[in-house]
This record gives C-alpha cells, sequence and structure tokens, in this order.
C-alpha cells in the first residue's frame, strides 16, 4: 500500500499538472481571441508578394484577399503574420495577373480555408495559370460589389485593352476600390490601369500592385502611395518629386518589400497610417488629424 507521503505526492503531481493544463489553455484561447480580435479589426493589409503586392481586406468576420506576384515564398511570409493559426479562413479569394504573376496565388489555391475562388478576369494560358486550374476557375462577373459588413464594401472592375507590344492577347487591368463610410483606398494592378477607371471621389489612399506607380499617383493624388518594394525604377528621390508636385500638405509614400505585410486600418473619420503613429488621413484628403 502506498504511504500518506506517496498519495500527498502523487495529489501534488496531479494538482500541479491540473494548473499547467488550466494557464495553457486559457493563455492559448486569450491569444486566440486576441488574433481574431485583430481580423476583426476594418483594414486593408498589403502583402509583398515579389514584383507585386497582394491585398488581403478584412472587416468583422469577412476576408477577402487578391493574389498576385511572383514569389510564392515572400507571399506566403507576409501572408503569414495577419493569417493566424487560429484565423485561416479566407471567404473569397481573387486571383490577378499573367504568367509569372500567378505564382503566388497558385500556391494557395488548394488551401482548404479558402470558401470560394476565383479569377478577376480571363486567365491567359502559363503554366502557374495550368497550376491555378485557370481552366476551370471562374471568372468573377465585373463590376462586382462584395459587401464584406454592414461597413465595409469592395468594388471589383476590370477593363481589357489591346496589348500594346505584342497585339495577340488583351491586357488586363483591374481596380478594387475599398470604403468604409467616407473613407476610400484604391488598389489598381498598375500604374497606368489607374486613368482607365471613372473617377470614385477623394481617395485617401492608393495602393498600386504593379509597375507605373507615378503615372497612378499623378491620376489619383491620393496623400498615402503604397507600392512593391522591388520596383527598382522607382526610387525615393524620384517619389520626393512626385510628391512634392502633387501635395503641398502631409502626405506619405511607403513601399512595402517582399514578405513583408503592411495594414492600413479604419478609424473613426479615416485611416490610419501605422508608421506615422498618432495620426490618421482623414476620409476627404486634407487637413491630416494628429491625435494625442
Amino acid at each position: 500500500m502506498a504511504g500518506a507521503g506517496e498519495k500527498t505526492t502523487r495529489r501534488s503531481v496531479l494538482i500541479v499538472a491540473a494548473v499547467v493544463f488550466l494557464l495553457t489553455t486559457s493563455g492559448m484561447i486569450a491569444i486566440g481571441m486576441a488574433w481574431a480580435g485583430d481580423l476583426r479589426q476594418p483594414q486593408v493589409v498589403l502583402v509583398g508578394s515579389g514584383h507585386r503586392l497582394s491585398v488581403l481586406v478584412t472587416a468583422g468576420e469577412a476576408r477577402l484577399l487578391i493574389a498576385t506576384g511572383d514569389d510564392a515564398t515572400a507571399f506566403g511570409n507576409g501572408l503569414e503574420q495577419v493569417r493566424h493559426p487560429t484565423t485561416r479562413r479566407l471567404d473569397v479569394l481573387l486571383v490577378a495577373g499573367r504568367g509569372s504573376d500567378l505564382i503566388a496565388p497558385a500556391a494557395i489555391r488548394d488551401d482548404r480555408h479558402v470558401r470560394y475562388a476565383a479569377s478577376i478576369g480571363p486567365l491567359a494560358s502559363s503554366a502557374a495559370a495550368d497550376a491555378l486550374g485557370g481552366d476551370i476557375l471562374p471568372v468573377l462577373p465585373t463590376p462586382r460589389r462584395i459587401q464584406l459588413d454592414e461597413d465595409v464594401s469592395v468594388v471589383v472592375e476590370r477593363v481589357e485593352r489591346a496589348a500594346v507590344e505584342s497585339g495577340e492577347q488583351s491586357e488586363l487591368a483591374w481596380r478594387a476600390t475599398v470604403r468604409h463610410g467616407s473613407t476610400t483606398v484604391v488598389i489598381v494592378s498598375e500604374g497606368t490601369a489607374a486613368a482607365l477607371f471613372p473617377s470614385v471621389g477623394p481617395v485617401a489612399a492608393l495602393v498600386v500592385a504593379g509597375p507605373h506607380v507615378m503615372e497612378a499617383w499623378a491620376s489619383v493624388p491620393a496623400p498615402v502611395l503604397v507600392a512593391p518594394g522591388e520596383d527598382t525604377i522607382l526610387s525615393g528621390q524620384t517619389l520626393r518629386e512626385g510628391a512634392a508636385r502633387l501635395f503641398t500638405e502631409s502626405h506619405w509614400a511607403i513601399r512595402v518589400h517582399p514578405g513583408e505585410a503592411f495594414a492600413l486600418r479604419f478609424v473613426a473619420g479615416g485611416l490610419e497610417v501605422p508608421r506615422e503613429p498618432a495620426q490618421a488621413v482623414p476620409g476627404t484628403p486634407g487637413e491630416v488629424n494628429h491625435g494625442a
């Protein structure tokens, strides 16, 4: 028979194990709730996906991802910064690009957490398009308005134009307009696409997913510009000179490099610029509000 001391020792071990289990479980629940809360906040997250930017829009329980880019590893690393283990679901996956720019979306096409997938336009034949199942992937009818929650909507549009160089295949330009109250964020496939679509009024932030960034900024002079960090033509001097021509007030030019994730968060009456603490861009471009 076990002695009183041995019974006490066993009881102590069981109590300690139970306490450790409860603390671990509580900690994991708290972390999971924090992760979920982070994604519930209305925001536009830019993910460096090689020479292009992918875009994750979250609001409430809804998540929409526009995936494009030629670096699947960078895309995955950037996305993992905001797509936590307990919040894997993606309600809508929209694929964009052609040729090598479909490598990044091909990496997530078969993710079991994706509820609905479509391409923004017809996919030209390529190895990456085949990997995506381009022949069976539905094409999103546009213009299409997607309501993520009662406050946030995304309007997706596309324009097909004849390719200037080959003249053989049409070239797809697209725009996604994210609205939260009076605050608007515009994402364009590349710089020259900005002039192809009608004005949506004042824009708080312009995201250029591909090259020719300054052409887009000239067409849509938003106080916040977000561009791919891998654009070797786009220098800091070019951005400063362009901003000096376009603006007399505060402005921000942000470059997102491969593997990075940068979030523009909607706040009351405007848009938060995370790399500029205690500052927000109003929904209507103008004065910059300085917080406490």
